[in-house]
C-alpha cells in the first residue's frame, strides 16, 4: 500500500495564528512532515493588546510552554473575567467571572438556589458568590497553588497578552522544533487541473512552495482560501451590528486591573486591556451610526491616561467562510472568519482550530468526510458564540441612542431565543455541542442584563429557605475572606513575571 502520509505543511502568515498553528504542529506532528511557514510582510495585526480565555493556560501546558517566561516576554497580565459598564441601562456594570459561582445544595444547581431565595426576597449579589468577581473587583490575584483544596484552587484565569510579542514568542517555540520560516509575499496561488487541490504558492522572489496541505493564516486577505480557492463567506452582520474598530495605546498608571474592561458607548462599545507596559483600548462600532472622525474623538476623549500611539482603525466582517476547509487548505484566524473581541474569543477559536486539525490531520488525499466533518463542527462553534455575542446586544435594556434601539429590535438566532425563554421560564441554561461558554457564563450575562428566571427549579422547593440562607452566608463570608488573603495582582506579576524593561526610543522617556 502506497505510504499517502503529510510530507510537508506550508502554512500561509505569521501572527498570533500563523505562529499559533507552527508551534503545535512542530509539537505533534510526527517526523518526517516538514513544517514550513511563510510570514507576510503585510500581515495585519488587528490590535496590539490581545486578551485571552482560560483555555490558552491549558493549550500552554500542553505545549510545555513555561507561564512565566512566556508572560515576561509578552508583558502579560492575568485576567479573571470581564466587566461590562454601561452595558445593560446607563450606569450599571455587571461582572462575566471565568469561574463557578459558589456551590449548590444537592441535587439543586446554585443559580437556581439563588433564583429561590431572591423570588422570597433575598438581595444577595450573584457576584458576591464568585471568587473571580470579588478578587476582581479588589485588584487580587494569586495562581492555585499545587495541592491546594481550598477555594482558591478553584481559580482559572486567561491572560492579556501583547500579540506581536506572542507571535515572536511561539515563532522562536516553533523554529527550534524544526519549523522553516520564509519571510515573502504571495505571487500567485497554482491549483491542480484534476481535483482544484492547490499544487504551489508563487512567491515574491519567483520560487515555488509546494506542499501536502496548506494552512491559510492571511487574517482578513484570506489569500487561499478566498482568494485562490472561492471559499464563500456567510456574513452575520443581520445578528451582530458593529462593523469597524479604532484602536489606540495608553500610558499605564494606578493599579493593574486582573480582568478585562467593556464599556459601552454611544454606537458601539470600547475595549481597554491592561499589559505590563500600556494599556491597549479600543472602540467597537458601527459605521451605520457614528463616522470614523466621529468613533476616534469618541475613543481618544475616554482614554484612561494619556495616549501613546497614534489611532489605527481597521473594518472587519463579521461572519464565517461556508468552508473553512476546502481541499486541500484549512483557515485559521481571521481567514476563516471573524468575531469583534468582546468575549475575547480569537485566542480560543484559534486554539480549537488547531485542535480539531490534529484530531483528524488528513493523509495527501483530504478524505471528503473529514473535510465535512471539520467545516461542521467549525459551524457549529461559531453559531454558539455568535449567539452568546448576541446576546449582549438583544439583552439591552438601553434607548438612549439610534444603536442601542436598532440593537434591542434586531431578529435573534432561533436557538438563543429558545435559550431566553427557558432560562426566563425555569432557571435552565440550555448548553449544546461545541459550546465555549459554559453554565456560569451564560448566567452570568443574563443576570447582568437583568434577564432573571420567574421560577427556580421545583427540586429547589426540597431546600428550607433559612437552611439555604444558612448556606449562602457562609458561601459569602468564604468567598470574601479567601479573596483578601490573595496579593494585589501587581505585586503577584512583579514576583512572577515581571518583564524587563525596555530603554526608550533614542534613550529618552
Amino acid at each position: 500500500m502506497a505510504d499517502a502520509r503529510l510530507r510537508k505543511i506550508a502554512i500561509v502568515g505569521g501572527g498570533m495564528a500563523g505562529w499559533m498553528s507552527a508551534a503545535a504542529l512542530a509539537r505533534f506532528v510526527p517526523q518526517p512532515c516538514e513544517i514550513e511557514l511563510i510570514e507576510l510582510a503585510t500581515n495585519e495585526a488587528a490590535a496590539a493588546g490581545e486578551a485571552t480565555l482560560p483555555s490558552l493556560e491549558v493549550w500552554h501546558r500542553m505545549l510545555g510552554i513555561d507561564e512565566s517566561d512566556f508572560m515576561r516576554h509578552t508583558r502579560a497580565t492575568f485576567k479573571l473575567g470581564i466587566e461590562l459598564q454601561d452595558w445593560a441601562t446607563r450606569g450599571a456594570t455587571f461582572f462575566h467571572p471565568f469561574g463557578m459561582y459558589g456551590a449548590g445544595m444537592d441535587p439543586v444547581v446554585f443559580h437556581n438556589v439563588w433564583s429561590k431565595l431572591r423570588l422570597n426576597g433575598d438581595q444577595a449579589s450573584l457576584e458576591d458568590f464568585s471568587l473571580h468577581a470579588v478578587a476582581a473587583r479588589r485588584g487580587r490575584f494569586a495562581r492555585p497553588a499545587a495541592g491546594d483544596r481550598s477555594i482558591i484552587a478553584g481559580l482559572s484565569y486567561g491572560y492579556h497578552l501583547d500579540v506581536e510579542r506572542y507571535g515572536s514568542y511561539l515563532r522562536r517555540f516553533a523554529e527550534r522544533r524544526g519549523v522553516k520560516r520564509i519571510a515573502a509575499t504571495v505571487r500567485a496561488v497554482r491549483l491542480r487541473e484534476q481535483d482544484g487541490f492547490i499544487e504551489s504558492i508563487e512567491l515574491s522572489d519567483g520560487s515555488q512552495v509546494q506542499a501536502d496541505l496548506f494552512i491559510d493564516c492571511s487574517g482578513f486577505q484570506a489569500l487561499l482560501i478566498e482568494a485562490a480557492l472561492h471559499a464563500g463567506y456567510e456574513h452575520e452582520s443581520d445578528v451582530l451590528p458593529c462593523d469597524r474598530a479604532v484602536t489606540v495605546a495608553c500610558e499605564c498608571a494606578g493599579e493593574l486591573p486582573p480582568f478585562t474592561r467593556s464599556i459601552a458607548q454611544d454606537a458601539g462599545w470600547q475595549w481597554r486591556i491592561p499589559l505590563q507596559d500600556r494599556i491597549d483600548t479600543g472602540y467597537v462600532y458601527s459605521r451605520a451610526f457614528v463616522s470614523d472622525d466621529e468613533a476616534t474623538a469618541t475613543l481618544l476623549a475616554n482614554l484612561p491616561t494619556r495616549a501613546v500611539s497614534e489611532p489605527r482603525a481597521f473594518s472587519f466582517a463579521t461572519g464565517l467562510r461556508k468552508k473553512v476547509w476546502s481541499a486541500n487548505c484549512v483557515a485559521i484566524g481571521s481567514a476563516a472568519g471573524y468575531f469583534e473581541p468582546l468575549a475575547s474569543t480569537a485566542t480560543h477559536l484559534i486554539q480549537t482550530a488547531i485542535a480539531r486539525l490534529l484530531a483528524c490531520l488528513p493523509d495527501r488525499a483530504c478524505d471528503t468526510p473529514v473535510v465535512a466533518e471539520y467545516n461542521r463542527l467549525t459551524r457549529i462553534e461559531y453559531e454558539r458564540i455568535r449567539d452568546f455575542l448576541a446576546l449582549h446586544y438583544h439583552a439591552t435594556q438601553r434607548t438612549d441612542t439610534p444603536f442601542w434601539r436598532a440593537c434591542r429590535g434586531r431578529d435573534i438566532p432561533d436557538l438563543l431565543s429558545r435559550k431566553l425563554r427557558m432560562f426566563e421560564r425555569c432557571g435552565r441554561v440550555v448548553l449544546l455541542d461545541e459550546e465555549t461558554f459554559a453554565n456560569p457564563s451564560w448566567v452570568a450575562v443574563f443576570s447582568g442584563f437583568q434577564v432573571l428566571p420567574q421560577r427556580y427549579a421545583v427540586t429547589a422547593d426540597r431546600i428550607d429557605f433559612a437552611q439555604a440562607q444558612r448556606h449562602f452566608n457562609e458561601m459569602r463570608q468564604l468567598v470574601d475572606r479567601a479573596a483578601n488573603v490573595l496579593p494585589r495582582h501587581a505585586e503577584f506579576v512583579s514576583a512572577y513575571c515581571l518583564a524587563a524593561r525596555e530603554p526608550p526610543p533614542g534613550g529618552q522617556r
